[in-house]
């Protein structure tokens, strides 16, 4: 299941450091005067099941034999040694399988022997630089540069940074791998203009396939997820194999849904902030609207962070009621509660009972059920599934495996392990 994560949340500690399983640590050894063994307190033996424990949080490698402690070190699973220190800034990201690891803000690290092979010279340590590995592993790319790592050598650079005010920080635009790892997708951002600009480029060649700068300034543009067709905003939606043009889209940021269905087209103002946020959804084979309905930036900062704009055939939208807290300088936006509104009739059916002004997890699920949007909160693999606040169940029975009071669990990506994110639990899976 494909997820949007939201930033990091820092959770409540568990201890000043990692507390290590028994059998990693040395022996102490017995004064002859002495008639019990001492137990140090550093040997504490973890709770059943569990296998590592650290205050900070943590990723578990792709190959499941290492786990990266933010701001502390990497370390082996099961038997907890530490195979490496790692720098108290930065945020660390695996390559797919589990080789390297990559903190932003210091460079690549070789996970056997915590070498940087690739120091990285960009400034920014504490957060995320926007960096990515190819899916097969042998491309990475930071910042603006393309490594191949079975050579370690810079194969192409890209045009993706500008420059704030002067400043010598780099701002990134969106990247990712796409087309099965055949094509990488950025932004680069247009200084004139001050827009980003969509591009796709071929990672054989490394010639454009597709560039958004051919295109009048603003407008998205995007590949279907099944590479047949690419929609330009303001322009039209157009086959990629005869390049002709299928039907005319309005302006605006595009994407196609995950079967390549529909299309959704975000039109933000141009002349004021008061302005609303227009969301439009057409059918992705003949252009016919779908939906509309149009929400102010407080509402669709929270709702597109939640994965909740992304329905086509939705019924119902959540619009925040805000009032403005504070004098002068110092007023802000305060959501004081959440609106379902019929989006046909824009008739407001009732006011959710809960009053959050951020969106949290537990928010995010009512509010989809208060949309009637369809979702499987099921993340499954090898025939069991986690639930978020309870635990590990079997897929054929429902029976509860493993009960876990946490958040944030994630399996391990071979299933072996179950592990909560921050602060840092790993439990081996019965």
């Amino acid at each position: 299941m494909k997820h949007i994560i939201r930033p990091l949340m820092v959770g409540v500690a568990l201890a000043a450091a990692c507390i290590l399983p028994a059998a990693a640590q040395e022996a102490t050894p017995i004064p002859p005067e002495a008639t019990e063994t001492p137990v140090p307190p550093e040997a504490t033996a973890l709770p059943e099941g569990v296998v590592f424990v650290a205050s900070e949080p943590c990723f578990l490698s792709p190959d499941e034999t290492t786990v990266a402690v933010r701001r502390d070190g990497v370390y082996d699973l099961p038997s907890g040694t530490k195979r490496f220190d790692l720098p108290e800034t930065g945020w660390d990201n695996y390559s797919p399988d589990g080789r390297y690891l990559f903190v932003s803000g210091h460079g690549l690290y070789d996970v056997q022997t915590g070498e940087i092979l690739i120091p990285t010279d960009n400034s920014i340590h504490n957060r995320s630089v926007w960096d990515t590995f190819s899916p097969d592993g042998r491309l990475f790319v930071d910042g603006n540069i393309v490594y191949d790592l079975n050579t370690l050598e810079q194969v192409a650079t890209l045009d993706r940074a500008r420059f704030m005010d002067d400043s010598e920080e780099p701002i990134y635009g969106g990247l990712e791998f796409v087309n099965e790892g055949r094509w990488l997708y950025f932004k680069r951002f247009d200084t004139e203009q001050e827009v980003g600009v969509s591009i796709y480029v071929d990672v054989e060649t490394w010639e454009t396939i597709l560039d958004g700068g051919d295109y009048p300034p603003g407008m998205g543009i995007r590949f279907s997820p099944d590479y047949t067709r690419y929609a330009v905003g303001g322009e039209g939606v157009f086959s990629y194999t005869a390049g002709e043009k299928l039907f005319d889209l309005p302006r605006g940021d595009v994407a196609f849904n995950e079967d390549s269905s529909a299309i959704m087209i975000t039109t933000f103002p141009i002349s004021s902030s008061n302005e609303p946020i227009i969301i439009t959804y057409l059918n992705a084979a003949s252009g016919e609207q779908i939906n509309r309905f149009e929400v102010d930036v407080v509402a669709y900062i929270e709702l597109s962070e939640n994965g909740l704009l992304f329905e086509p055939t939705l019924t119902r939208i959540v619009l925040p009621v805000i009032e403005e807290v504070g004098v002068g300088e110092n007023t802000r936006p305060l959501i004081r509660t959440w609106q379902v509104v019929d989006v046909a009739t824009e008739e407001v059916l009732y006011e959710l009972e809960r009053v959050v002004e951020v969106l949290e997890f537990e928010d995010a699920n009512t509010l989809r059920e208060a949309l009637r949007v369809p979702t499987d909160e099921r993340w499954q693999i090898d025939g069991r599934y986690v639930v978020q606040g309870e635990g590990v169940f079997d897929v054929e029975t429902d029976a509860l495996i493993l009960p876990l009071d946490r958040e944030m669990l994630s399996f391990s990506r071979q299933g072996t392990y179950v592990y909560s994110l921050n602060p840092c639990t790993v439990w081996e899976l019965p």
